[in-house]
């Protein structure tokens, strides 16, 4: 995947109803002044916050990351690839909803598709790369549009990515959650932070981070520092949405490998 497309597939915009999420696009990040080379493995980096307390409090229900409060708007982060969700599993994480519309005639032909046609051993690889071929049409014009709706158009950014993989997801018996948060995107001497969204997924017993805006890319490192999931998915979804974006950085800064 071209650096234009990855661009595409993690930057976004929300606009519901009438009422709008700020830009949820890419995020101010500077590198460490002693880091050279290609991000490897797990990564520190500093978030500049208006809500660092809260921030905290909400990784504190992963593993794989690991943060102190520096001061009134900085938060120190420690974070592998995939920080992993510690929580358990909800019966509303399984269900159909307003927003995840597994019940409707669009999302169930869409999952048909996928029972029909995929015949991969690793469930979660074909369920992300399923979606990642459906949806041919990346764009950041859309705001965000429930899974029937994706899956008629087979168009949209990370959001419409994320909501048609938890769909499947669920479609298919497995409980998952629409995750959204802050992407470091790492190339050979640089590294950029975006706004994302991707979907968490229970499966073999652990929660488990599929990402379809950006499967099959190349040359390229990813690490997911989240911070809050789509709580509600009824039709007052979007106050769910401006408050799961309440915690994301002004700026990201001192990225470095951890040492």
């Amino acid at each position: 995947m071209s650096k234009l497309l990855t661009t595409l597939a993690l930057t976004f915009s929300l606009n519901v109803s009438a009422q709008s999420v700020p830009s949820l696009a890419e995020i101010p990040l500077t590198m460490s002044d002693g880091q050279s080379g290609a991000l490897t493995n797990a990564i520190y980096l500093e978030v500049e916050t208006r809500q660092p307390a809260s921030l905290v409090k909400y990784l504190s229900n992963y593993s794989g990351v690991t943060t102190e409060q520096l001061n009134d708007n900085t938060v120190a982060v420690a974070l592998d690839h995939q920080p992993r969700f510690t929580g358990l599993v909800q019966a509303n994480y399984a269900q159909p909803s307003f927003v995840i519309d597994t019940d409707e005639p669009a999302t169930q032909a869409f999952i048909d598709g996928f029972t029909k046609t995929r015949t991969d051993t690793d469930k979660l690889e074909a369920i992300t790369a399923y979606v990642s071929e459906y949806i041919s049409e990346p764009t950041y014009i859309h705001g965000f549009n429930l899974a029937s709706t994706v899956a008629t158009q087979r168009s949209g950014d990370c959001t419409e990515f994320a909501t048609l993989t938890t769909a499947l997801a669920r479609g298919l018996g497995l409980p998952a959650r629409l995750t959204l948060g802050t992407v470091i995107t790492a190339y050979a001497e640089s590294a950029d932070a975006f706004g994302h969204a991707w979907t968490e997924v229970w499966y073999k017993g652990k929660w488990q981070i599929i990402d379809a805006a950006l499967y099959g890319a190349e040359g390229q490192q990813f690490y997911y520092l989240p911070t809050g999931i789509l709580d509600n998915e009824g039709p007052g979804f979007a106050m769910s949405l401006v408050m799961a974006s309440s915690l994301f950085p002004n700026r990201v800064i001192n990225v470095q490998n951890l040492q």
